[in-house]
């Protein structure tokens, strides 16, 4: 299958979530484009094939929990 042109692979991520050590808050991270969704081509291991996925943009409280971690 062609892939086109591949800007970016991600194959490490950081810790998913943060602990707020005075508040006791947790604070979750995402992976969401910000401002639009975005369809993107997808390996998807699985079915052994390529195909589409859509990411949904990131709300505010998204971003705002991902700056925190």
């Amino acid at each position: 299958a062609d892939l086109g042109k591949v800007d970016c692979i991600i194959y490490s991520l950081a810790s998913p979530r943060r602990t707020d050590p005075n508040t006791g808050e947790v604070y979750s991270s995402t992976l969401k484009p910000i401002g639009s969704a975005v369809t993107t081509k997808n390996l998807n291991t699985s079915k052994r094939e390529i195909d589409e996925v859509t990411v949904e943009a990131a709300s505010q409280d998204d971003i705002d929990n991902t700056i925190k971690v």
